[in-house]
């Protein structure tokens, strides 16, 4: 917990009215904004990461329990290939299922494309399964194959190699009183699985 307060005073400086963080337990924190504009910077900047781990985050309304809310969605920004032009897009991605390289898009009712996603900021991905939240060592895939298994034998394994020979990581990291009563609550989760 004192470790992830530090690393968050770093964000705590570039607020206007600070934030506050407490540990609720099962890896989750709740982080308290004062003011709606370091909201929206928190907002704008995501995804976030703590030890080189998505944060997950969900914004509480009111009556909301921050321990029963569902912690699975992140937004990324991402380049769209496919068309002509290169799009950036945000896009929302369901931490709990495979990443999607590429998706079916419709122009027209009758006229569709396949985009391709080029994710910025992406931690602790698995070239072998597709998921957010771990690597190749600690695949459930790779471990229930075993690592001295060949890869030619499982095309998953070869997919997932190929991905890697074509990645480029990208990591950019864009850093973008009165009154101490919290108006507003933010909430985050550790790790995404």
């Amino acid at each position: 917990m004192m470790r992830m307060k530090r690393s968050w005073s770093n964000l705590a400086f570039r607020t206007l009215r600070g934030i506050s963080i407490s540990d609720l337990g099962e890896k989750r924190f709740l982080f308290r904004f004062y003011i709606e504009m370091d909201i929206e910077r928190v907002i704008q900047g995501n995804p976030w990461t703590f030890i080189n781990h998505l944060l997950v985050f969900h914004r509480l309304e009111k009556g909301e329990d921050p321990l029963q809310v569902s912690l699975s969605f992140v937004d990324f920004w991402a380049l769209a290939f496919g068309l002509k032009k290169i799009l950036w897009v945000r896009v929302r991605v369901d931490v709990r299922i495979p990443l999607k390289h590429k998706k079916r898009t419709a122009l027209s009712p009758h006229q569709y494309f396949y985009a391709r996603f080029q994710y910025k900021r992406l931690t602790l991905f698995c070239f072998i399964c597709g998921n957010l939240g771990h690597g190749k060592s600690f695949c459930p895939i790779w471990l229930t194959l075993g690592a001295k298994e060949s890869t030619e034998d499982h095309p998953m394994l070869v997919m997932g190699e190929k991905k890697r020979a074509g990645y480029i990581p990208q990591f950019v990291v864009s850093m973008t009183s009165n009154s101490r009563q919290a108006i507003h609550s933010f909430y985050a989760v550790g790790s995404a699985v």
